[in-house]
């Protein structure tokens, strides 16, 4: 039994696959880990007798540590459940292929059923055959991608998105982005505003945000309100000078941002008073305006573009160590949930 999807994750995640048993009652920390393929594929094998006759199931994205450990669940996917029933007769293999769901969205399901007499002798396979089933698989993968762009709710598509051709540029499908959230900033030197009672300064004019999709990813929407509800996450801005920019990519798709090389002051008390945590821990960086981060030089229909990623960060797990820098000590405590774009000369 072999199970796929595709999900493009960031260093130091991986993808756990959970449901009823055996895959660990729903537990991500008891759940079978996926091992990465190529193009953004993850999978896992294991014998078919091992299934029940009704197997649910979903996919999770988790944090794992340098031992391959999992140590936090960043984001379990939307939609309904994947429902797999045991074939009755005896078959050589089966193949699932799944695609992320989306909220509300119903399951988006390949399966590839190898027969039983598939091979006369295990020791003289025909290749022939099994180039057949392989083409035949690649063929259903871009197939099951087409439709998934295809069932996306319209109003996750951005044509503002379109029109510079980000998701060209960045290898992303228009359902990566919620036209909801898209803002042209407007105030020349920024304006001043306060979220999770921490203040920051917007983009000043001419920075463009293209809206993530990110509502009901999570547990409830309240982190991004912006009226002083006393669950929503403060704002912060981060940017990479990493030399890939497949980053941009990877964010994008993962709403995951992963720490950096070094740990933030740990141990030393932040300029509010916190004792940054002390340990092996990453930190992760932000600012408390975009002007203060990295910002990546891009290049997209022969135009210069400055980039970065406007967020939503725990108040509770914010250390600021400047006045200007704050730092956080676990991803699970971040919330990308736009792409900043400015043209540069």
């Amino acid at each position: 039994m072999d199970f796929q999807i595709h999900y493009n994750t960031y260093y130091g995640t991986c993808i756990v696959l959970v449901g009823n048993l055996p895959l660990g009652n729903w537990d991500p920390f008891k759940g079978k880990k996926l091992i990465s393929q190529k193009d953004g594929f993850w999978g896992i094998s294991f014998p078919l007798r091992e299934l029940p006759e009704s197997l649910s199931y979903k996919f999770v994205l988790c944090q794992e540590n340098e031992l391959g450990q999992i140590v936090a669940v960043l984001r379990w996917e939307e939609g309904k459940n994947h429902i797999l029933t045991k074939p009755k007769k005896e078959i050589e293999s089966m193949t699932i292929v799944n695609y992320w769901s989306f909220p509300q969205q119903e399951s988006i399901q390949l399966v590839v059923v190898l027969p039983a007499n598939l091979y006369n002798n295990m020791n003289q396979i025909d290749k022939n055959e099994q180039q057949n089933n392989v083409n035949k698989l690649v063929y259903l993968r871009k197939k099951v991608d087409a439709e998934h762009v295809q069932n996306m709710p319209n109003l996750y598509l951005s044509s503002s998105v379109q029109n510079i051709n980000l998701t060209q540029r960045f290898s992303l499908n228009p359902s990566d982005f919620d036209s909801r959230g898209d803002f042209l900033f407007q105030n020349p030197l920024g304006k001043q505003q306060v979220r999770g009672k921490k203040t920051y300064l917007q983009p000043k004019q001419g920075w463009v945000r293209y809206g993530m999709r990110v509502l009901d990813v999570y547990e409830g929407n309240e982190w991004l309100m912006k009226d002083g509800n006393p669950k929503e996450w403060a704002v912060g801005f981060h940017g990479t000078n990493c030399s890939h920019e497949s980053v941009i990519s990877t964010i994008a798709k993962t709403n995951v941002i992963c720490a950096g090389q070094n740990n933030g002051g740990g141990g030393q008390v932040s300029v509010d008073g916190k004792t940054i945590p002390a340990g092996a821990y990453k930190a992760i960086y932000f600012t408390w305006t975009v002007e203060n981060c990295y910002r990546k030089a891009v290049i997209i229909n022969g135009q210069n573009y400055e980039v970065a990623f406007q967020c939503r960060v725990h108040p509770d797990h914010i250390y600021d160590i400047s006045g200007s820098y704050f730092v956080t000590d676990a991803s699970r405590w971040v919330r990308p949930y736009g792409i900043l774009m400015r043209k540069v000369p």
